[in-house]
């Protein structure tokens, strides 16, 4: 999984002081608005999801970030 800044090409981010799902992400570079927290999140979590498939791992992922309960298993699509 990569990640960079639309804008500047930095991989860096500033995550929100409140975690709320419409505050942005920041990159840490330029400044500039990457994503809001929610769309942030998910598309975090399908990249980190797509790059478990194609390991080939057998087992379900499991993660102590403080996401969504529900996220992980709606990106799956096991909802």
């Amino acid at each position: 999984m990569s990640y960079k800044c639309h804008e500047c090409g930095s991989p860096a981010v500033t995550l929100p002081e409140r975690l709320d799902e419409n505050a942005y992400v920041l990159c840490r570079d330029c400044l500039k608005p990457v994503a809001t927290w929610a769309v942030f999140k998910r598309t975090m979590t399908q990249a980190v999801l797509a790059d478990f498939k194609e390991a080939g791992s057998g087992s379900h992922p499991i993660s102590y970030d403080p996401m969504d309960p529900g996220l992980l298993r709606a990106v799956a699509g096991r909802v």
